[in-house]
């Protein structure tokens, strides 16, 4: 999309906007539910499950450029399967799937997604309370994955289904960017959870796509960078994940799966550490990183979207295809983006479509799809109770830009 037909759209992102209520109500924290878990079940009208055991589709081979300009526009399932917490405790699928305070999955929230035209929902997903001594995933939590996989399969959307909170800054997590780790039981557990997820959808069709993790950290949880062993570490890592999946068997071997820098960071030491792992399947493969930049505006007080925040944007996807979709020949995608609603101000709301659109509009150029990050919570675009839209200026924003209208 030109420059000129993306600021033609801000202006009428800008007047539409105005129509509607400000999204934000309360904003949600990690861990802090205000409603009791038992009561967190949708009001909608429901559908038609889906069966327990779908009728597998065919599969049908597509490069990794054609699966990425296919999804179009992605939305996330934040702080539901990927809920973690020693609090918890050993408890049920449900219990961890509501611990932050976002109510059970419905397949109607998932045909919400759909109807309001997004065409791929990751999914993250937190495993290692549900992992024994030996490594061994328990069967209700990969059947509840399998579930919200269905849903969103029926839908006939694309599902990328990750390795989350294992990673990251956590007490808990276990997957780590250190060599010496990696060397002393970490990579044979990490090995040990990839086969068993490979092994559990290989006969799904194309549509899933499997993430070799998400944002992993050094020892001592650095999220502005790391050394030259971490980074080799993640790149390790994503080469294990490679083979294991393409050695699992079934639809697994032409399967497309995403593999993601330190810290799924778009900064440049990050993306310049990363190095493609090889795979025997040739245009299988697609990175990812994440970007909650400019900082000011979609994590900080800033309220209005300015040429200033423009030029970071630029700046990243400038980067991006220099180092990574051109330089190592690698279709992208965005696995998270977004600006929380701080203001919960009708103005605000016409400022972070705004800052939607040119964000998809400026990935757009370099075959870059992108997902925004819903918590639930400050940046959420759906309401998961009522299974409905939630910031409709955004969700226009976002949909209108990556069809190129």
């Amino acid at each position: 999309m030109s420059r000129r037909k993306t600021e033609a759209l801000f202006c009428v992102l800008t007047a539409a906007a105005m129509l509607f209520s400000a999204c934000g109500n309360q904003p949600q924290k990690e861990g802090a539910s205000e409603t009791p878990a038992a009561t967190l079940t949708a009001a909608a009208e429901p559908l038609t499950p889906s069966p327990a055991e779908p009728s597998p589709a065919e599969f049908r081979s597509e490069t990794a450029s054609e699966c990425v300009a296919n999804m179009k526009i992605g939305w996330n399932l934040g702080n539901s399967l990927d809920c973690t917490g020693a609090w918890i405790g050993k408890s049920s699928p449900r219990n961890f799937e509501t611990a932050w305070g976002n109510p059970v999955v419905t397949r109607e929230l998932i045909h919400a997604v759909k109807e309001s035209g997004f065409n791929a929902v990751r999914v993250p997903v937190t495993w290692l309370e549900k992992m024994d001594e030996n490594g061994r995933v328990d069967e209700a939590w990969l059947a509840r994955v399998r579930e919200v996989v269905d849903y969103v399969l029926a839908e006939d959307m694309y599902c990328i289904v990750n390795v989350h909170h294992d990673t990251g800054g956590g007490d808990e997590a276990w997957l780590r960017a250190d060599s010496e780790m990696y060397e002393n039981g970490m990579s044979e557990k990490y090995v040990c959870l990839w086969e068993q997820i490979a092994d559990y959808f290989k006969d799904y069709d194309q549509r899933l796509l499997f993430e070799s993790m998400n944002e992993i950290l050094d020892r001592n949880s650095n999220w502005g960078g790391s050394d030259q062993d971490s980074y080799d570490t993640v790149n390790r890592l994503n080469q294990l994940f490679v083979d294991t999946v393409r050695s699992s068997g079934g639809n697994n071997a032409e399967r497309n799966i995403i593999v993601l820098t330190y810290g799924a960071s778009s900064a440049n030491s990050q993306v310049t550490g990363f190095a493609a792992p090889t795979d025997p399947e040739k245009e299988h493969l697609i990175a990812e990183v994440h970007i909650y930049d400019p900082s000011g505006f979609c994590g900080g007080t800033d309220t209005v979207w300015d040429s200033a925040d423009e030029a970071v944007i630029d700046t990243i996807f400038e980067r991006l295809n220099r180092e990574i979709v051109t330089g190592q020949k690698l279709p992208m995608i965005i696995g998270e983006f977004g600006a929380q609603d701080h203001t919960e101000t009708d103005e605000y709301t016409a400022e972070r479509a705004k800052y939607a659109a040119y964000f998809v509009a400026a990935a757009k150029k370099y075959g870059i799809t992108c997902f925004w990050w819903d918590d639930g919570g400050s940046m959420k675009i759906f309401d998961r109770l009522a299974a409905k839209p939630y910031c409709e200026p955004v969700i226009e924003a976002l949909v209108l830009t990556a069809e190129g209208r």
